[in-house]
């Protein structure tokens, strides 16, 4: 990486993204944010780096007031085809990127990215031209497969089955907030999901009260001695 691309990254994530007001007067004001990520997508860095210079890009997005931010939907809504899905692209793959890394909990750079994704989404609905659905779609199936089937296969004891599942299910309840990113497949696994969490949890409290009736079994019959 060139010494002028680390320039840029240091000035964007340190110095021009943190700047930003909540209220910029006026569209051309406004369009700072169609062109701050189109620097980010052309950096030459690690897709961690750009999913973080998203994340302070997406907050300072939602830190707009609410006729700024209309007035960015207004200028997201007449993009070109091109540009508008580059955009979308853009955040996708950040916010598939921080999936990977954050099962099965999430942190704020990724609903910070997806709450971005959803925006966009909305916009999308009321564009000339609008990009297919599946732009927007995020392979969580295959993901949690790579990523937290193969640890739940060595998990022996039930109640460290429930605990993780509840972890993964909780992430993917956050998730819902989100729509636009689920595919068939996902929603699917979702209540898959929570089928698995409801009867791992009611075998556990199968097993802890059974192990509590034949304790007081013993307990009675000692005494009755």
């Amino acid at each position: 990486m060139t010494f002028s691309i680390f320039q840029a990254i240091n000035t964007v994530e340190n110095c021009l993204i943190p700047s930003l007001p909540d209220s910029l007067a006026g569209v051309e004001a406004l369009r700072v944010y169609l062109i701050l990520p189109e620097l980010v997508s052309v950096l030459e860095e690690s897709p961690y780096k750009i999913a973080k210079l998203l994340g302070l890009l997406s907050r300072s997005i939602l830190l707009l007031k609410k006729d700024s931010f209309e007035i960015l939907e207004s200028l997201w809504r007449t993009l070109s085809v091109h540009y508008f899905r580059k955009l979308v692209e853009l955040y996708r793959s950040s916010s598939k990127h921080l999936v990977e890394v954050n099962l099965p909990v999430g942190n704020a750079d990724l609903f910070d990215c997806l709450t971005i994704l959803q925006a966009l989404y909305k916009v999308n609905g009321s564009r000339d031209h609008m990009i297919p659905e599946n732009d927007f779609h995020i392979p969580l199936v295959q993901i949690i497969k790579q990523n937290v089937m193969p640890q739940m296969n060595v998990l022996e004891r039930i109640l460290q089955y429930c605990q993780y599942n509840t972890q993964l299910y909780q992430m993917a309840t956050a998730l819902m907030r989100y729509p636009c990113i689920f595919d068939l497949d996902a929603k699917v696994f979702l209540l898959q999901t929570e089928n698995a969490v409801f009867q791992a949890v009611c075998s556990s409290a199968s097993q802890l009260q059974t192990v509590y009736s034949n304790n007081l079994h013993l307990y009675s019959a000692s005494h009755a001695d």
